[in-house]
């Protein structure tokens, strides 16, 4: 501060004239009043730095003028002039007035600017960090307002964010559902190309996931071994019909050669598609055997993958019991015992024991709606279908509820061997008598639920 205002109050003028002559040279505003009550109508018209005022005093002494102007005006400095017999006063004024300083008459005049120099340093430091403390107060409150609007940014971004991820999620779910879907669309060609290939792989598809599902394998890895199932044979569908079809062993070098080289080719179909690699390898290795003498590559145990070896499982127990061939179409009894004889030597033996336990809960769960699947091989007179069973071209056949008749059973058996039965075949466990009352019933008086082919 440049300039500081300086009040002298006494109610001698000598002593006010002798203090202004000492000040006068200093670069101070001087004012001077005669009693405490006429300097207390100066500070409140005047900004005042520092007082020097005089004890005795007729009204107010400096003690009690003091103890006003600390209570209305803290800041200010405040300077005592006494006698030096008067330290009582003094004391008291320290006590109460809470002086910065008191002088004893007659004063020393360096002595005096000295203290007074002193004591507007004091009044600027305090000043100083009382400001610095308003700014400091004025910052904090400006970050406390910062923060809690950037708070509110972050919350709102953060919502946005979160809506935005939603967002995307629902659109990766949907390309996900649309990519698996194409995927299956695709199986509806390989179907078309060859229908026995087409539903074999579906089949396959689906026993591969439950597997994996019952193993507790990822959503990921399950997906890609669904897709591989839908997929595996895919390297077939230039292979001609007749070749595929060959059930003897009159293949030359060339047709094997071509018939084993189908998983390469299956995989060299997907490989190329993003996301596609793992399910390539799956397909390339599903014909690899455990024991190391499978094809193309002849891996050998845990160095064929895992969705590999358990397609191998789920392929070999569909063609064991939905063989084109009745001749060699096992029931479901007899297939589970040839996975078993080829567990350790060309099938995995723990795949083969995870797929044996969920075929043991399928089977439970069948009897729990009180029905059971069998092959061809085992259908009887008498049995009642508790589904509709439908060729491989999707012509029905048969009606659920249906009474097998031996007529049937020949149909089926030469349909199977031109237009294959798509699935498996599924009766009602142990029906009643009561329950074969109703079908006869139901069919004297619904003859239109008779099967559509068969009559």
């Amino acid at each position: 501060m440049n300039s500081y205002n300086i009040l002298l109050v006494d109610d001698e003028p000598s002593i006010l004239n002798a203090l202004y002559r000492t000040l006068q040279k200093e670069k101070y505003q001087i004012m001077m009043a005669n009693s405490g009550e006429e300097a207390l109508n100066i500070l409140g018209e005047t900004t005042i730095h520092l007082i020097i005022s005089d004890q005795k005093m007729p009204g107010l002494t400096g003690v009690d003028f003091f103890k006003i102007v600390k209570e209305k005006h803290p800041e200010i400095i405040r300077i005592l002039l006494t006698g030096c017999s008067d330290l009582e006063s003094a004391i008291s004024a320290i006590n109460y007035g809470n002086i910065y300083k008191y002088i004893a008459k007659p004063w020393d005049n360096q002595d005096l600017k000295i203290t007074i120099q002193h004591g507007l340093e004091h009044f600027q430091l305090i000043e100083e960090n009382r400001n610095l403390f308003e700014l400091t107060q004025k910052q904090n409150l400006e970050l406390i307002e910062l923060n809690k609007n950037l708070e509110d940014k972050v919350i709102e971004r953060t919502r946005e964010l979160a809506l935005k991820n939603d967002e995307l999620q629902n659109v990766y779910d949907e390309l996900k559902k649309n990519f698996i879907e194409m995927i299956r669309a695709f199986s509806g060609v390989i179907e078309m190309r060859n229908p026995i290939l087409g539903f074999h792989s579906r089949r396959v598809a689906a026993l591969a996931k439950s597997v994996a599902l019952k193993m507790k394998l990822s959503k990921d890895e399950v997906l890609q071994l669904e897709i591989a199932g839908i997929l595996h044979d895919i390297g077939k569908i230039g292979i001609q019909d007749s070749l595929l079809n060959n059930s003897n062993n009159s293949l030359s070098e060339k047709d094997v050669k071509m018939l084993e080289n189908h998983p390469i080719v299956g995989q060299a179909c997907v490989q190329t598609i993003s996301n596609l690699e793992k399910v390539g390898l799956i397909i390339r290795s599903h014909h690899e055997k455990f024991d190391g003498t499978g094809f193309p590559d002849k891996l050998k145990g845990n160095s064929i993958p895992m969705g590999s070896r358990i397609i191998a499982v789920a392929d070999k127990f569909d063609r064991l019991t939905n063989s084109r061939n009745l001749r060699k179409c096992l029931s479901e009894k007899e297939a589970v015992t040839a996975l078993k004889n080829s567990a350790g030597s060309e099938l995995d033996p723990m795949i083969v024991n995870q797929f044996l336990g969920f075929f043991e809960i399928l089977k439970t769960d069948s009897k729990e709606i009180n029905e059971r699947v069998i092959g061809i091989k085992e259908m009887r007179e008498g049995m009642i279908l508790s589904r509709d069973i439908f060729t491989a071209s999707k012509i029905l056949l048969i009606a659920k509820d249906e009474v097998i008749k031996d007529s049937y059973i020949r149909k089926i058996e030469n349909f199977n061997e031109i237009d294959p039965i798509a699935g498996a075949i599924y009766i009602y466990a142990s029906p009643t008598e009561n329950y074969n009352q109703e079908i006869k019933e139901n069919k004297d008086d619904n003859p239109q639920n008779t099967q559509a082919i068969i009559g």
